[in-house]
């Protein structure tokens, strides 16, 4: 084989959605494989000749295996094993739902973005229970049940927002817009910090429009 491709005869190896990086300038480093979740494959050549594979993790930076090989001819099949092992690894071990998005997304489906249709007494209702016994990590889903109200809401339900968002809980205070409250207490009519009522909505449906597909 030509040395200067001598890559090729890594073509065959399933990366599993790695990005390989082939270094043709550098004997000691040979190879680099970058993955999404931040794991990294390296192979190198020692001095001594022995090839290296370095598997190491993006988050904490711990070298998870190393694998040294003298035998140049069983390096492509024992990278491909390291691969495998690392990336089924991964692969099996999904993310828990957000169960703070989760939520949100589930009011989304449940109520949409037609406000005319949105029974604000419902919307009290869900917003005063989370407020009294409110489920960890429910920042998104209390400034959702927010949003709707200001949506649907008029000047006597500013004070339930304000609530909301000084209730002491600092996620979930800083998600809600301190706009809303006074667009509310104004009438939404917009000043030298507040935009008008029909802005801050269309904020808002932008922001949640595709919010079932982000989640």
């Amino acid at each position: 084989m030509d040395y200067r491709e001598w890559w090729r005869e890594f073509d065959d190896i399933d990366w599993r959605s790695g990005e390989p990086n082939f270094i043709t300038n550098d004997d000691h480093a040979m190879i680099e494989v970058r993955y999404t979740d931040g794991l990294s494959i390296d192979v190198g050549r020692e001095n001594s000749g022995i090839y290296a594979i370095t598997v190491t993790d993006g988050e904490s930076k711990e070298v998870l295996c190393t694998v040294n090989i003298a035998d140049r001819e069983k390096l492509h099949d024992k990278l491909q094993e390291i691969v495998e092992r690392f990336r089924e690894r991964a692969e099996e071990i999904e993310p828990e739902p957000d169960e703070n998005e989760r939520r949100a997304a589930e009011l989304v489906g449940k109520y949409g973005l037609n406000f005319s249709d949105i029974p604000k007494d419902e919307i009290v209702s869900l917003l005063s229970a989370e407020l009294k016994a409110p489920v960890a990590g429910s920042a998104e889903y209390i400034r959702l049940l927010c949003a709707y109200l200001f949506c649907i809401g008029g000047k006597e339900d500013a004070e339930l927002i304000k609530k909301a968002k000084y209730s002491g809980n600092m996620d979930t205070g800083a998600m809600i817009d301190s706009e809303w409250i006074t667009s509310l207490e104004n009438g939404g009519q917009p000043d030298e910090y507040t935009r008008s009522r029909e802005e801050l909505i269309a904020d808002i449906i932008t922001y949640y429009v595709d919010f079932e597909d982000r989640t």
